[in-house]
C-alpha cells in the first residue's frame, strides 16, 4: 500500500549492510561431530606447530574450502584460544612433546620397524628387537604381562583323581573368572 510523502529509500537501505555475516562451518559441509570433538583436537595441532593448519586440516578431513571458513569462525577461534592457554600451563609443554612423538611414530616410526622387521639381511636380535618396539607401542606387550601378572592370582585347584595313587594332584594356578 502506497503512503503518500514518504521518502524513498536510500541505496544502503536496499544493499543491505556492508559487512556480511561469517559463513557457517555447517553450510560448507563441516559436519556437527567435527565441530564438537575434531576441532578442538585441530587447534590443539596448530597450537603445537605440527604442520601448516591447511595441511592438518586437510590431513584431518577438511577441504580447503571448508578450512577456509573454519578458520575464523568465532566458535574455532574460541577453540584456539583454549588451545594456546593449555599449550601454556604446566601441562602444556609434556602434552606438546607427547602429541609430537606419537606424530613422527605414526608418520614415519612404525613403517621404520616394520621394514627391519621385515628385511632378511638385518641381524635377528635386530629385528627381534623392532618387533618387541612395535608389539609395546601397539599396546600387546602391556596386555600380555597384565595376563601374567594375573595368571598367579587364582585359587590352586585340587583334583583327586581316582585310581592307585592316594595322594591329590594340584594343578594350578588357574583364573578364576567370577
Amino acid at each position: 500500500m502506497f503512503v503518500p510523502n514518504t521518502p524513498a529509500p536510500t541505496s544502503a537501505a536496499i544493499e543491505g549492510p556492508t559487512t556480511l555475516p561469517a559463513a557457517s562451518p555447517l553450510a560448507v559441509g563441516v559436519s556437527d561431530r567435527f565441530l564438537q570433538y575434531d576441532a578442538r583436537e585441530l587447534a590443539r595441532r596448530i597450537v603445537a606447530g605440527l604442520d601448516q593448519p591447511l595441511q592438518l586440516a586437510i590431513g584431518m578431513g577438511l577441504t580447503p574450502e571448508q578450512w577456509q571458513v573454519l578458520e575464523f569462525h568465532p566458535h574455532f577461534m574460541k577453540l584456539m584460544g583454549e588451545a594456546r592457554d593449555e599449550a601454556n600451563s604446566a601441562n602444556g609443554l609434556v602434552d606438546q612433546v607427547r602429541l609430537k612423538a606419537l606424530m613422527a611414530l605414526n608418520e614415519g616410526g612404525v613403517l621404520d620397524m616394520a621394514s627391519i622387521m621385515a628385511d632378511p639381511k638385518t641381524a635377528p636380535n635386530i629385528r627381534k628387537g623392532a618387533f618387541d618396539s612395535l608389539a609395546d607401542v601397539a599396546g600387546i606387550t602391556r596386555h600380555k604381562d597384565q595376563q601374567a601378572s594375573q595368571a598367579g592370582a587364582g585359587p590352586l585347584i585340587t583334583i583327586i583323581m581316582p585310581g592307585g595313587n592316594a595322594s591329590p594332584r594340584v594343578i594350578g594356578p588357574v583364573v578364576s573368572e567370577q
